[in-house]
């Protein structure tokens, strides 16, 4: 509407300026006493500049008319991103709450029974697991007081965790998640990563935190949480040993806000304790 305007206060000061012309010219001109050849092609020489403003007008509307045009073109092309964009973001989300509803139902499916005959099931089960955990520590670090902690989380992992229980079913598609979200487009991917931790027990986060360690897991896993702060909000006191907290790099802790967890953007800290 502005542009519109403005091109029609343009050619009414253009027009404007020509009548004025004109009128002057037969003013200076008038009366016109001898009419002939010779006078007419004399009075016509003075529009010649007319002529060739005109031209050039005409030049320059045709110049704005594609400039208008390359704008035009430049805003559907913008448009046609943002729906792409708006579409992928759609796709995402709906296989995100797939994988996040089948992680519910993985949960729910999950049953453990200790050696006394006390029964989880469901979340609890971590709870179950946590304590088994912490017991076959105990127990192989008094067998053998010089085992690394690295030694020994991998040795209780293969105790508690066979290859085709429910709880590796669990782990797999909660890795499977997370890959998914780190390999996304997304330009901000922690409202995802805070909507899987809303999801997840304390004891939940524990028993990941050991089995991401152990010798059949995804290597690049461990990379995935650190980059996404998995453990930000992990409590003192619920490791079974808080040492065990330097097995990892340190930004798995960190609390600082990162807008976009991209690997080609986030640069992992230092630590000499930390296996690559």
């Amino acid at each position: 509407m502005k542009t519109n305007t403005k091109v029609l206060l343009t050619g009414s000061m253009v027009l404007l300026v020509v009548l004025t012309y004109s009128l002057f010219l037969i003013f200076i001109s008038w009366p016109i006493e001898v009419v002939n050849l010779k006078n007419i092609e004399v009075f016509s020489e003075c529009f010649g500049f007319i002529n060739a403003l005109f031209s050039g007008l005409a030049f320059a509307g045709l110049l704005w008319t594609i400039l208008l045009q390359s704008n035009e073109i430049k805003m559907q092309a913008d448009e046609l991103q943002l729906t792409r964009i708006e579409i992928s973001r759609q796709n995402f989300e709906n296989t995100f709450f797939q994988i996040l509803k089948l992680q519910h139902e993985i949960v729910s499916s999950i049953t453990k029974t200790d050696s006394d005959g006390t029964k989880w099931t469901g979340r609890t089960s971590f709870k179950g697991i946590y304590f088994e955990l912490k017991n076959i520590y105990a127990d192989e670090l008094k067998r053998d007081k010089k085992k690394q902690p690295i030694d020994l989380i991998r040795f209780f992992n293969t105790k508690c965790f066979t290859p085709h229980s429910d709880i590796n079913h669990y782990f797999k598609n909660i890795y499977n998640l997370l890959g998914f979200i780190e390999k996304s487009t997304l330009d901000d991917k922690n409202p995802y990563i805070k909507a899987v931790l809303a999801q997840l027990s304390d004891y939940e986060l524990v028993v990941i935190f050991y089995n991401i360690l152990s010798d059949t897991a995804n290597k690049d896993i461990k990379r995935i949480v650190e980059i996404f702060q998995f453990y930000k909000d992990l409590p003192n006191g619920k490791l079974i040993n808080e040492d065990h907290r330097k097995l990892y790099n340190a930004l798995a802790f960190s609390t600082l806000q990162i807008q976009n967890c991209n690997k080609k953007q986030v640069v992992l800290l230092s630590h000499p304790e930390i296996p690559q």
